[in-house]
């Protein structure tokens, strides 16, 4: 439970942060997201069904402190948890008729694996 506190404390310094002075590092109209990035990092390392929950509500909050649309952050970011953590999990587990390579693919190069599949995406 313990890490669960730390995970809400840092989401709480990354949202303020975020609404508040990321703006100010705007280039050519885009703004780096670190609310994106921070669940991300908690899909890769809780998973992504833990995750999830964790960027609905930190995006939930973020439309509500911003007056943005709201929602819209929510979903984004429980998409980036899905996404985040999908990849990794069918490289890890399989999925349908692909087996799963856990024991061929160290841990490290599934994560590249996933890297590059989402570079692919752009």
């Amino acid at each position: 439970m313990s890490r669960h506190l730390k995970y809400l404390f840092l989401s709480i310094v990354l949202l303020l942060v975020q609404a508040k002075t990321m703006t100010l590092l705007t280039l050519e109209g885009i703004t780096p997201d670190l609310l994106v990035i921070w669940v991300v990092i908690l899909a890769l390392k809780e998973g992504q069904l833990t995750a999830m929950p964790w960027g609905f509500g930190i995006g939930l909050a973020f439309d509500l402190i911003t007056g943005n649309f709201l929602g819209l952050s929510a979903l984004t970011k429980t998409v980036a948890a899905f996404t985040a953590g999908y990849f990794f999990d069918v490289i890890t587990n399989g999925f349908g008729a692909m087996p799963d390579y856990a024991a061929q693919i160290p841990v490290q190069d599934r994560w590249a694996i996933v890297a590059y599949l989402r570079a692919l995406r752009r």
